[in-house]
């Protein structure tokens, strides 16, 4: 895999958490946004957008099965303004 597109994804998963915009990731990254998302999306096989989406969901998902927040709380914490757009994006990505 190419050193910077994993440096990037390294700080994503650290961050998760934060707010990200694809012009810091690929100033992060050494890259030009453009070149950034088409180098991102060879190796990792989806958008750098979509994939902290699907990380951020995912973190969720273990989250709920512990039960240790509500499902308001896991929302708030994955970036989702209402509990309904995050179970739309939930139901989309695990059915």
């Amino acid at each position: 895999m190419n050193p910077q597109i994993k440096k990037v994804t390294y700080y994503i998963e650290d961050h998760l958490d934060d707010e990200f915009d694809v012009e810091t990731l690929a100033r992060y990254a050494g890259y030009s946004p453009y070149h950034f998302c088409r180098i991102f999306k060879l190796y990792i096989g989806e958008s750098v957008m979509s994939y902290v989406a699907r990380l951020k969901l995912e973190r969720s998902a273990k989250e709920m099965m512990l039960k240790k927040k509500s499902m308001i709380e896991v929302a708030m914490d994955a970036g989702y303004f209402t509990p309904t757009g995050f179970l739309k994006a939930f139901k989309r990505r695990f059915g």
